[in-house]
């Protein structure tokens, strides 16, 4: 069931706010408690972008979001030295890997913003910290112990990236409409090449994108053949899409010189949806042993919460 926002009458006056103990009045207290319930709308997410630090460290600027039930505020200053490669510890500067995650390593990674039950009121010692989890979760990763570390109830995955090994790769990532986080590779690498790839439909998993959850990727696709003896059509598609042959006007990108006697190239950028493990399929319309397709991640957006 959504959310119910809390009905707010009106401000406590100004002889409100502090009673005789000088602290927070009744009213004042329970003024700001509806703020802060109430104050984000529902699914926002806002900051918090991530950037290189090391080669195990992310650090994130300030920001702000909704639990991932959409329950609580989590806003957070900026925060440095999160090290994934350490064990959980509040703050800047420290472990930040789940209890029960995997060890540090290759594979894909999982950030989120902890909150908690009453947070973040003045009474409540908690305040807003990060985990990490693996992608052992599957595709819930909210079904994971990463959320309860040290107390907190609630969370909002906030950025999702693969390794190279145990080294993050290096990024460049800003913040795109609606609160997503855009990352680009500084160096792209092959993310996959095949060779006679033949005409039936071709599965792949690019190792560029984080695997659990779905991203828009922009993909840098090239068809190379050092013998063109016919022309060859290239049609890439989504997991989900329709399995379509390339032919008609139903195709990406084309090596049309039949009989030319120098190496051939064709390419293009597309963006596109791989599925929760990282699949993206293409068909071409032959192929011989002298064609070649390479394929190769520039960036991803990705929606973050879900």
């Amino acid at each position: 069931m959504a959310q119910q926002p809390t009905r707010i009458n009106k401000p406590p006056t100004q002889g409100e706010f502090v009673g005789k103990d000088r602290k927070l009045s009744k009213p004042a207290e329970a003024w700001f408690n509806a703020l802060l319930s109430d104050s984000f709308t529902l699914r926002h997410i806002s900051g918090m972008v991530p950037g290189n630090n090391g080669a195990n460290s992310i650090d994130f600027t300030a920001g702000e979001a909704k639990s991932n039930d959409d329950s609580a505020n989590i806003p957070i200053p900026a925060q440095v030295g999160n090290n994934a490669s350490a064990a959980w510890a509040r703050g800047p500067n420290a472990g930040k890997r789940a209890t029960g995650a995997a060890a540090w390593g290759a594979g894909s990674w999982h950030w989120f913003v902890l909150g908690g039950k009453g947070f973040p009121r003045q009474s409540d010692a908690r305040t807003a910290d990060y985990v990490i989890d693996d992608n052992a979760g599957g595709n819930n990763i909210f079904a994971t112990a990463a959320i309860n570390q040290a107390g907190y109830t609630k969370a909002c995955r906030v950025w999702s990236a693969p390794t190279a090994g145990a080294v993050w790769r290096a990024f460049v990532a800003h913040e795109t409409s609606g609160g997503g986080i855009y990352t680009r590779w500084d160096v792209q690498s092959a993310d996959f090449t095949n060779v006679n790839p033949g005409a039936a439909a071709v599965v792949n998993i690019l190792k560029s994108i984080p695997a659990g959850i779905r991203v828009m990727a922009d993909l840098n696709w090239q068809m190379i053949d050092s013998t063109p003896a016919s022309s060859t059509l290239f049609l890439s598609t989504e997991t989900d899409q329709t399995n379509t042959a390339p032919g008609g006007n139903d195709y990406d990108m084309t090596i049309q010189n039949a009989g030319a006697t120098v190496p051939l190239s064709s390419f293009i950028v597309k963006r596109m949806r791989p599925d929760t493990v990282g699949q993206i399929r293409y068909r071409l319309s032959g192929s011989t042993a002298d064609l070649t397709i390479k394929c190769r991640v520039i960036g991803y957006e990705d929606y973050r919460r879900s």
